[in-house]
């Protein structure tokens, strides 16, 4: 079974939504199969309109400026005389700054090489763009750029493209000034595209309040990231999630990005003073973090208007959404998601904890959980903490592992429930049940909305095949172009695959048996799972990339560039 889920989806300049957005975005990712009534399909469709008209992709049609890792500040930025990234980076509204030439709308490429030293170095950017005009900071098409270290992203309106930030310490006892995150974005209106970011500190990427409304995080590549954390208080405890956002007005988007391996969450918007409003989770893959695949969650404020549609999870552990503390969070759609669990050493773990919520609909999601009959009895599929308002949970799949029908894998306020209990309650009208796990296959590609060519490849081998065929003309490569097809598991090696397209066979074969695995930079002794081992061939995650030809500046005739980690 494969499915090609080539959306467009929200870059977001809504102010606020409430239910109609929600039915907007089910709308937009074509998830009309839900059940809705007539009231609400009216809705969605007034809605859509509006949602639908955001999301364009970012141009480069500015001027273009120049940085290496030779650069200097007497450059001018230009192929001949490029700067170093700390120039570049800088204020480009003071008239004695060097790069204030740069204005909004201009591109600033990163050419191939290294920027920075590990460990504690840290590179502040201060440019400033603005809503219809960013700038862009973006890696060199064909080359390699890597940030060593850490950005610390000021200013505002400025995109992050397509280069790669990792630490090359081998020190992960340490406090986070001394291997900062890989990039924290503390300015209006910024957004990280394509990113490949891995072996940094706590977090991976970090979102907060000050980026504000249509904030966005696309298509980015996160594993490795974290620390056992001397800062005061932390005794050494693991910090590392791969994202960790928060907003207190309008809308964020986390979209199709891969995370996997980290030291604690995979994604999460968390807080305990500050606010997690707004928060669109869409597309995304989440595998084999230490302490949850995804998390929406705030102490002391209520939550508005939480939306996780179209994601993967694969042995995370939980997923927390509200904490049973709060009584008044508002609008969670959780829809047309997965969720793979097992239950290791008797470790009481399911996918979510729903806590509290006024106004949950939780509808064409597949839960599975792989555990074996030994340890079923701290298993579970969902728990849930009911508060007051209007619940729906239908059209959901749920698969034991060769449990009975009898298994009382749902809780609700303490009390554990079986499949028959929560059809009485009048909740799965239309759920299912099964018994055992699932016997087909099911293929996952969805095209990336910024880079032609690219899309993220996931697939569930149920039947443990050692290759898989999938339909890649929804990708938009061209007949004769060359591509790669890169486990994202090992993504900076040899590709899985290399070859040229043909339009008049779009199908490809790729294998699923794979073993080789990124090693992490330091030390990591907390996972319940080696992550220095491959997942097993039951999951598999991909990157389809074309292989840039690019005539590179004052290196004479075109040749093909077959490291592409982001074009």
């Amino acid at each position: 079974m494969s499915h090609s889920n080539n959306f467009q989806l929200s870059c977001g300049h809504s102010r606020r939504y409430d239910s109609c957005f929600i039915f907007a975005v089910l709308a937009r990712e074509k998830l009309w199969c839900l059940v809705m009534t007539s009231e609400m399909k009216q809705i969605a469709t007034k809605c859509a309109a509006v949602v639908l008209c955001v999301g364009m992709a970012l141009r480069t049609t500015g001027a273009e400026f120049f940085a290496t890792p030779q650069g200097t500040a007497q450059g001018n930025g230009s192929h001949l005389l490029p700067w170093d990234i700390v120039t570049a980076l800088a204020d480009n509204t003071k008239t004695q700054s060097v790069n204030n030439v740069v204005k909004p709308g201009d591109t600033v490429w990163l050419r191939g090489g290294t920027y920075g030293t590990g460990s504690n170095w840290l590179v502040t950017s201060k440019l400033i763009g603005t809503s219809n005009q960013p700038i862009i900071l973006r890696q060199y098409s064909g080359e390699r750029a890597v940030v060593d270290g850490g950005i610390s992203a000021q200013g505002a309106w400025t995109t992050f493209w397509g280069f790669e930030i990792m630490n090359s310490s081998t020190n992960r006892s340490v406090t986070t000034d001394y291997r900062p995150p890989g990039i924290n974005l503390l300015g209006l209106g910024h957004k990280c595209i394509n990113l490949i970011i891995h072996d940094v500190g706590h977090p991976g990427i970090g979102a907060w309040e000050n980026v504000g409304d249509g904030g966005e995080i696309y298509g980015c590549i996160l594993w490795g990231n974290g620390i056992y954390s001397a800062d005061p208080g932390w005794n050494g405890a693991p910090r590392g999630s791969a994202i960790y956002a928060q907003n207190a007005n309008g809308s964020r988007y986390i979209s199709d990005v891969i995370s996997f391996k980290n030291f604690t969450a995979g994604m999460k918007a968390y807080t305990e003073q500050s606010h997690a409003e707004g928060f669109n989770i869409i597309g995304n893959v989440s595998f084999e973090n230490c302490s949850g695949g995804y998390e929406i969650n705030a102490i002391h404020h209520s939550i508005t208007n939480a939306v996780l549609v179209n994601n993967i999870g694969y042995n995370n552990g939980q997923c927390w959404f509200g904490w049973a503390d709060q009584t008044n969070h508002t609008h969670l759609l959780l829809a047309n998601n997965t969720f793979v669990n097992e239950i290791i050493g008797g470790t009481y773990w399911y996918p979510f904890m729903l806590a509290n919520w006024v106004n949950l609909t939780m509808t064409n999601n597949v839960f599975v959980l792989t555990t074996t009959s030994s340890a079923k009895d701290t298993a579970l599929f969902w728990r849930l903490y009911q508060g007051t308002g209007t619940y729906i949970f239908d059209h959901n799949t749920y698969h034991g592992n060769g449990w009975a029908g009898g298994f009382d894998g749902w809780n609700i306020n303490n009390s554990r429930k079986t499949f028959a209990q929560i059809q009485a309650i009048g909740w799965e009208t239309n759920g299912t049940y099964h018994v055992n796990l699932p016997t087909g296959n099911v293929a996952v590609l969805r095209a990336n909305k910024y880079e032609r060519g690219r899309a993220h490849l996931v697939v569930l081998n149920w039947l443990t095949n050692i290759s898989t065929s999938v339909d890649i003309s929804s990708v938009g490569l061209q007949s004769g172009e060359r591509y790669e097809v890169r486990d994202v598991q090992d993504y900076l090696a040899t590709p899985a695959l290399s070859a040229t397209y043909d339009a008049t066979h779009p199908v490809i074969s790729v294998r699923l048996n794979l073993t080789n695995c990124s090693q992490f930079i330091g030390d990591q002794h907390h996972y319940r799972r080696d992550p220095n081992l491959h997942t097993d061939p039951v999951f598999n995650a991909f990157v389809v990339l074309p292989v840039t030809r690019q005539k590179i500046p004052n290196l004479g005739s075109p040749i093909d560039l077959h490291f592409v980690p982001s074009q």
